[in-house]
């Protein structure tokens, strides 16, 4: 007669793998935690009529640590990122 023996016997073992795949996320927390470096992008209205107009403008953004990514003609609305 045929034996039932090592078919009962990975029947359990597989039984016993799905119950650790299962209840293994209970177990353990990994700590999540937020990307540090995220970027920020902000739309000024920068106005002026010339480069002297431009730079009290562009220095207070600066101070606040934001970086100029484009500017069409010099003025208007420009794109920002911190």
């Amino acid at each position: 007669m045929h034996s039932d023996r090592p078919t009962q016997g990975l029947l359990a073992l597989v039984a016993l793998l799905l119950s650790w795949l299962a209840i293994r996320p209970y177990l353990s927390q990994a700590e999540v935690r937020a990307a540090t470096s995220v970027v920020q992008y902000k739309v000024a209205l920068v106005q002026g009529g010339g480069p002297g107009d431009l730079e009290p403008q562009l220095n207070n953004l600066g101070k606040d640590g934001w970086t100029l990514v484009s500017c069409p003609n010099g003025f208007g609305y420009c794109i920002f990122k911190k």
